[in-house]
């Protein structure tokens, strides 16, 4: 194990050249949520999404959206 890794996600392109995204969280982090704004889904520490943006912006985006979602969370 990683220490103070929260959540991992993973990103590709499939064979339809749309970029995919999976994401794992370890609870601190609602990966589910971060999943909606690309159109997916999941669980809370389980999600998927595909895009048709290409995967460089995608990965901006998703570093953005996690980023936030830190911020947001220590300022909790």
């Amino acid at each position: 194990m990683v220490k103070g890794v929260k959540a991992t996600f993973v990103l590709g392109t499939n064979e339809r050249e749309q970029t995919i995204v999976s994401a794992r969280s370890l609870g601190e982090i609602n990966v589910q949520q971060i999943m909606e704004k690309f159109g997916g889904g999941g669980h809370f520490t389980s999600a998927a999404a595909q895009s048709s943006e290409p995967l460089e912006y995608v990965e901006e985006q998703l570093r953005k959206l996690v980023k936030a979602t830190l911020e947001k969370e220590h300022d909790d």
